[in-house]
This record gives C-alpha cells, structure tokens and sequence, in this order.
C-alpha cells in the first residue's frame, strides 16, 4: 500500500493554530502519514516576513506532533520566486508514484485563485488538490471542479495571519506568541511604545498570567493574552482629548465628576485600542475598560484581566496562592481576589472606594450579592 503525503504550503506569516487545524484535519481525513509544511521563500504577489523567523516559528508550532514535518526545498532555492509546480515536480522525484501517494493542501480561500496559478493545468494533473472547507467560502466554485480540488469535511474555523498582524486574534500556540513578543514582530514595534520599559515587563507578565488561567479554566487562552498584554496601554498617555471623552463618559461615577489619574489609564487605553488600533472586540475592549476598577456584571475575560494584574508575579508580595485559586476556578477566585483587594485598597488607600461608584458596584454585587 502506498504511503500517503501532505504537502502543505505557503507562507505561514505566522503560523497559527488555523493552519495546524487545517492540516491535522487533512491528516485525519485523508488516513495520511504525514503532513509536509513546505515554507515559502519569496511568494511572488505578496510581501512577507523574515523567512528566519517564519521558519523559527513554525518550528515551534510543530514541535512533538510526529506526523508533523517541515521541508526547506523552497527556502534553499536559487530562484527569486518559487513556483508550486517546481515544488511539486521536485517532491514527486523524492517520493515516486509507485510507493507514495501525494496531495497538495491549499487554503479554502486560494481556490478562488487557482486559474492564476503558474501552470496550473499541468499542475492539477500531477497532483491532487485538498482544501479544507471554511464558513462563508462556496463549496461549488467552478474551479473546484475544473482542477478536481478535493473538498473534506468542513471545520468551524475562520482564522487568517492577517487576523494577527492585524491585531484581530491571537489564536497561536503559546511558544510562537513567546516567540515574536520576544523578537518585536508584526503589531509589538507598534504597541511597545506605548509603554515604558517596566512597564512593558508588567504588560508581558500579565499577559502569560492571564493566558495559564483562561488555558486551565478552557477559555481561550489568545484572547486572554491580548487583553494582558494591552491592559495598561493607557498608562502613560497624556492625550487630553481622550481624558475629556473618558471623563465625558465615566466622569459621573467618580466623586466631583472627575476620574483619578489612578484610574484613567484604563479608559483611555480602552479609546486607544478603539480609536487607533481598530479594535473591535467588546469583551477584549470591556476588559482593558475596567481592569483597575472593575464593574458589575463583569465578564470572564474581564475577571481574569482584573485578578492577573493584581497577582503578577512580578509584584513585590507572594501571590501564589490566589493565582493557584483563579487557575482551580475563575469565577470563585475572582470573588477571593476582589475580597483582598478591597482590604488593601482600603488599608493603604482610605477613602478611594467611596469615591468610586464603579468599584462600589463591583464590590457590593460579588461580595455581597446585592
């Protein structure tokens, strides 16, 4: 029996948790015995980034998944441009027809540019095409059945690297998130800035904090990221338009009318995600709103944001056992962490609660069930 292989190309700028859906439903699907990431060079009709840390990162994204590998033929080409016809032509010298059988995995979005494909006639004749279905995408495109694209099952999964360059999701595993935070890739060069240097530690902290307590609490851990590593975007800006439309807004929940600079960080980072980063997730946005003060009828993210910034582990105390608590359950933690916040509010702060409705509110609803 022939052994059956997965050529999955592009160029994986980065590598998310979608393409590894893809492939290991293409894997499964097809009863394949492995799945090739074939990394694209220099694709001719798109810029992209640093094949180095394309590659570092895919890397890391397949590390321990057997039938998971990776071939550079197309990195190591003297081409400008790679075409997948060479690529193709080249893997079947390697795996001959009479022991392998090959198919070529492309996006559900690429079949729509199939006919553009350099020799895509000959192409679809030596291999057989598999696209993975996605929602939204037409399932009897006519060029499905001029290149005999095979269509497997569908998947509800709609994620893009343009979502991430874009800010929009950070669905990745875990070593490729620590991968480019720590080598300023895509949107970090333009969110650091925001930030001062410890403080950026802080915003970093937070952001692995909240992501092991959404993973152990199966919420999702990317967009827990997000929300810590933006939460104190707001800290250090000095724009006063914004301060006025926060204040406009949430004035009336402070004492005179006017919000603390203790406070204000997290609506203006709020208008800043909105306004300059087009953010519009409203949990992500909610979270980042109220993580200093919080709220009544907070969400989970925004409960898991409020507690992750006061149990940094970079802050000067020990708080492990409430970090032990969120990870055991969000909801009851949460409840435990707002108590002992309150007492330190209140211990080294007197007064701040009673000029904050917002907070009042939140305390009055989770510790006393009003």
């Amino acid at each position: 029996m022939r052994q059956k292989i997965i050529l999955f190309g592009g160029s994986f700028d980065p590598i998310h948790n979608g393409h590894l859906k893809v492939a290991q439903t293409a894997l499964e699907a097809l009863k394949a015995d492995k799945v090739i990431f074939v990394l694209s060079k220099n694709p001719q009709y798109k810029k992209v980034s640093d094949m180095t840390n394309r590659l570092n990162m895919l890397k890391l994204a397949i590390s321990g998944r057997e039938k998971f590998v990776i071939d550079e033929y197309e990195l190591k080409c003297d081409e400008q441009y790679t075409y997948s016809i060479n690529t193709v032509k080249h893997f079947l010298k390697v795996y001959p027809r009479d022991k392998y059988e090959l198919f070529f995995l492309i996006g559900f979005d690429e079949v729509n540019f199939l006919n553009k494909w350099h020799e895509i006639d000959e192409l679809s004749n030596l291999i057989q095409f598999v696209a993975v279905a996605r929602p939204g995408y037409p399932k009897n495109h006519e060029l499905i059945k001029k290149y005999n694209v095979k269509v497997i099952s569908d998947m509800s999964y709609n994620l893009s690297s343009t979502s991430i360059r874009s800010f929009i999701s950070f669905d990745m595993p875990k070593p490729v998130i620590d991968y480019l935070i720590e080598h300023e890739l895509y949107f970090v060069k333009m969110v650091k800035p925001y930030y001062s240097s410890e403080r950026y530690k802080h915003a970093v902290s937070v952001a692995n904090l909240a992501y092991d307590i959404a993973l152990a609490n199966k919420k999702d851990p990317g967009l827990a990221y997000l929300a810590g590593y933006l939460h104190d975007i707001g800290k250090a800006s000095t724009d006063k338009e914004l301060e006025k439309a926060s204040n406009d807004k949430y004035g009336k929940f402070f004492k005179g009318g006017i919000i603390p600079p203790t406070v204000m960080h997290q609506f203006t980072g709020a208008l800043i995600l909105e306004n300059y980063f087009n953010i519009r997730d409203k949990m992500l946005i909610e979270a980042v709103r109220y993580h200093t003060s919080g709220k009544k009828h907070m969400c989970w993210l925004s409960k898991i944001i409020y507690a992750a910034d006061k149990l940094d582990p970079l802050r000067p105390y020990d708080s492990s056992d409430m970090i032990r608590r969120m990870k055991k359950d969000y909801k009851s933690g949460f409840v435990y962490v707002l108590r002992e916040n309150k007492k330190i509010i209140e211990k080294m702060h007197p007064g701040a609660v009673e000029n904050n409705l917002l907070s009042i509110q939140c305390f009055d609803y989770y510790l006393k069930g009003e």
